[in-house]
């Protein structure tokens, strides 16, 4: 995935012309992202191997200090998902209870790799780069928000490549379903994969659009986003506006338990999860999410 993804970056790269196959070669096997990734792009690289001379004090110091950092992050994420999670709530039965552990288990699974990436980045000396931002998952504003945090160099590239080269010809609608589209073949096409990135599609447009419609009928800081210099009459810090964006961080939890209830350790993990496993594990939850999306759509459309 990150050789492809390099590759394409090159494609659209005004910076390409002078590459030649040595810098080339670099770049595509860099040992900092080969494994883990995460992908940089070409103007990253080239300031990384420009760097002439034996690095400062200093620079060793933010070096080790960052590799130290993410280290422990990726143990501590690494024993979450295998040990504390198990530990904690396995002794409960309840079928959502089961779904939040096992969606909170592929989650930490996943910081874990996002914080070897950032490791493995910051052995090398490339300058600092977030991979992923678990306290913006686990306490959500959003699911926009958790969608632009889960692999933060995976969603620029995407935005930078796909997403807006799409907008340029189509609406916002379809140049999203194409972004969650390109992240599928990205990932290895399968059913489960493609369903849950499809869902995911719809869920964000769908929250997006009737938070700004809210946020525009109230005059509040409520949209799917933060503002960044806010100017609504009803700011950050009033009542309505924390509960209401506590109640949609609360709906976008709801979502990832849904989501992630998919990705489980069963025996089907080895060689994929098929179409089956799926639609079993959305119907023994009664196919909530979709049915709560749907509800979303139907009220942002009449409002």
């Amino acid at each position: 995935m990150i050789f492809l993804m390099k590759l394409i970056s090159l494609a659209f790269s005004e910076s390409v012309v002078d590459l030649n196959f040595a810098e080339y070669s670099g770049f595509i096997f860099f040992p900092g992202t080969v494994i883990f990734g995460p992908w940089i792009p070409l103007d990253i690289y080239r300031r990384w191997s420009s760097a002439n001379g034996i690095p400062t004090l200093s620079t060793v110091v933010r070096m080790l200090k960052q590799f130290g950092i993410a280290l422990a992050a990726s143990a501590a994420c690494l024993l979450v998902s295998n040990c504390l999670l198990d530990w904690l709530i396995g002794g409960f039965h309840g079928r959502w209870i089961q779904a939040f552990r096992v969606a909170a288990s592929f989650r930490f699974s996943h910081y874990f790799v996002g914080y070897v990436s950032e490791a493995t980045l910051a052995a090398t000396g490339v300058p600092y780069t977030s991979v992923t931002k678990p306290w913006k998952i686990e306490l959500p504003r959003s699911l926009v928000e958790v969608v632009a945090y889960w692999s933060i160099p995976m969603r620029n590239w995407l935005r930078e490549f796909v997403f807006l080269k799409a907008r340029l010809v189509f609406s916002v609608s379809v140049a999203l379903i194409l972004t969650y589209s390109a992240s599928s073949l990205l990932h290895g096409v399968n059913f489960q994969l493609s369903a849950v990135l499809l869902t995911l599609a719809v869920g964000t447009y769908v929250e997006n659009e009737l938070r700004r419609k809210l946020a525009v009928a109230f005059d509040a800081c409520i949209e799917a986003r933060a503002c960044r210099n806010c100017s609504h009459r009803h700011t950050s810090g009033h009542v309505f506006v924390v509960l209401a964006n506590l109640a949609f961080g609360g709906l976008a939890m709801f979502h990832l338990a849904y989501l992630g209830d998919m990705f489980d350790s069963s025996a089907s993990a080895e060689k994929g999860y098929n179409y089956q496993h799926t639609l079993t594990k959305w119907s023994q939850l009664d196919f909530a999410g979709h049915y709560t999306i749907a509800v979303t759509f139907l009220f942002q459309w009449l409002i």
